[in-house]
Order: C-alpha cells, then sequence, then structure tokens
C-alpha cells in the first residue's frame, strides 16, 4: 500500500492432494501441530482402525469409512470426556494401505487419565480394560495401540506427512497413507477448537488485492520460479 509496487502471483489452491500445494501445506500442518504440542507437557499417541471384514460383509465401501472414521472419533471422546475429563487432541485421518481404508491417528492429552496411568505399562492395561471395549462400540475395530509420545517434534512431522507430500509430484505409491482416496473436500487433520493455531494469524495490512481470472500476462517467463519476487513482479 505504502510503496504501491505490484506483483502478479499465481493463485493457489492450498489443497493437501495438488501436487503444487501439498508439500507447503504438509509443513505447514506440522508447524501449527508442533506449537499446538507445545500447549501440553505429556501427550499420548493412538491409532485407531476400523473393523475392515465387517464393511466388506455389508458392503460397505472404504468411501463411506471415510465419511463415518470422525462420527466415530466424536463418539469416542464424548466417553472420554464424560469419564476423565478434559480431552484435547491433533487428529490425522490416514489411508491403510493393504486394505485401502482409512485409519485415524490421534495424538491427545488428558489429565487427569494421564494421572491414573503414568506409563506406558499402565495405559497399556487402561486399553485392554476400558479402551478396547468403548472403541469397539463407538465403531472401531478391536485393532488398535496406544502409547506415550516422546518426541513432539518426531510426531508433528509423523502427522504432518512432510516426507510423502514432497514426492506427491510424482506418481503416489500404492503403499501411500496419505488418504488420496477420500471423498472431495475430506478434512485430513482436525483437532479441539482452538488447539491449532488460526491459519490467518499473519495479517498486517500491508498489501491489497484482487483475483483476476485470466491468463498469465506473456512476458511473464512461463519457466521460472513463479514463488520468487523477481518472477511475480508487474
Amino acid at each position: 500500500k505504502d510503496t504501491q509496487e505490484v506483483l502478479r502471483i499465481p493463485y493457489r489452491c492450498n489443497s493437501w492432494r495438488c501436487s503444487k500445494c501439498g508439500g507447503k501445506i504438509a509443513r505447514r500442518d506440522y508447524r501449527r501441530t508442533f506449537e499446538a504440542f507445545n500447549r501440553h507437557e505429556q501427550w499420548a499417541f493412538m491409532v485407531l482402525t476400523l473393523d475392515v471384514d465387517s464393511f466388506k460383509k455389508r458392503n460397505l465401501s472404504n468411501q463411506f469409512a471415510y465419511k463415518i472414521i470422525n462420527y466415530n472419533l466424536v463418539k469416542l471422546r464424548q466417553r472420554i470426556e464424560r469419564k476423565y475429563g478434559s480431552f484435547d487432541f491433533v487428529r490425522v485421518v490416514e489411508r491403510t494401505p493393504s486394505n485401502s481404508f482409512p485409519h485415524v491417528n490421534v495424538v491427545f492429552h488428558c489429565k487427569e487419565l494421564f494421572e491414573q496411568f503414568q506409563d506406558d505399562d499402565q495405559i497399556l492395561k487402561w486399553n485392554k480394560r476400558w479402551l478396547t471395549g468403548n472403541a469397539k462400540q463407538c465403531g472401531f475395530g478391536i485393532k488398535h495401540t496406544i502409547t506415550f509420545a516422546r518426541n513432539k517434534q518426531a510426531v508433528a512431522s509423523y502427522l504432518g506427512k512432510t516426507g510423502l507430500f514432497s514426492t506427491i509430484a510424482k506418481e503416489v505409491s500404492k503403499q501411500s497413507q496419505v488418504p488420496f482416496d477420500a471423498p472431495p473436500h475430506f478434512r485430513r487433520i482436525g483437532a479441539t477448537r482452538g488447539l491449532l493455531p488460526a491459519l490467518n494469524k499473519l495479517s498486517d495490512n500491508v498489501w491489497t488485492g484482487e483475483l483476476i481470472r485470466g491468463p498469465i500476462p506473456e512476458k511473464i517467463n512461463m519457466e521460472v520460479d513463479y514463488g520468487s519476487k523477481e518472477a511475480n513482479a508487474g
């Protein structure tokens, strides 16, 4: 606004599915989840799967599984909160390579639960005595794991899938856990309201602008890096 400098920048969809935007979104998810993890000292890592055989017997597709898995997690979270109190979490839905059905990674903090079960052995006992039955009643299968998270940075990197998204521009391997076959508009990552930093918190009112629908001007070389200031100068 002060200098009247003009930049022309190609519009980005900012979708984790996109070959151009996926790596950027993965790095953004890593930064947001790592910042969220710093709000509590202790976190646990839980992986919940679905009963795939049951889905197949009822002729239910993996598309339906993607639609129901977050609903199942809401029900389980409510049960945990009723019994143990406040439950902060970050969840990421992934694709299981062996059967193409989704599973969900949940990194959570629950103070009252952690006070009762203070190490991996104790929380594994809680898993067998309470979690297995309640998870099944909420629509999950019996195969799941839980352990305390030792390295917040490593967990944030795993959830963001920074390594996998760096190869999105290439043909995606069938062994990939990134849920590319999820329904349109599917939210891969979610969290307790207010836990993740806002996406638009860095607004400084230095720039103003508008979207212009049309071809990129010919004088801009299509081969250069459009992320650079020099490439986008009008």
